[in-house]
């Protein structure tokens, strides 16, 4: 009688001890995994502050061009205005252009005329 429970008390312990090994076996795979999940996770992280820093460096970029943008039609306009000026000043200088043309005209046929009369 005591030698079978001496037995049965070896194989519960073998059995024991067996599962221990499995269990312990088992928690071993699901820390490696663990840690190369930890270690995923920080790369993920790490290429997020990446694409995050690239991020507010575009935006930061996209600003400034903005800006240039804003400057260059402020420039634009004003060189539609300046434009629109000289255009307004040559017509203006035409127009006296032709009203002393007229005159001149005028002048040398009075000219003509008194010399003609002065014959």
């Amino acid at each position: 009688h005591v030698t079978s429970e001496a037995a049965s008390l070896r194989d519960a312990h073998r059995y024991s001890a067996e599962e221990s090994a499995r269990h312990k076996e088992e928690q071993s795979k699901e820390h490696g995994a663990a840690k190369q999940a930890k270690e995923r996770c920080r790369e993920e992280e790490s290429k997020c502050r990446d694409a995050i820093g690239k991020l507010s460096s575009l935006e930061g970029v996209l600003r400034s061009l903005g800006e240039k943008n804003n400057h260059l039609q402020e420039a634009a306009a004003a060189a539609t205005e300046g434009h629109r000026r000289q255009m307004e000043a040559t017509a203006e200088a035409r127009g006296a252009n032709e009203a002393l043309r007229s005159e001149l005209g005028a002048v040398k046929a009075a000219a003509e005329a008194a010399a003609s009369r002065a014959e």
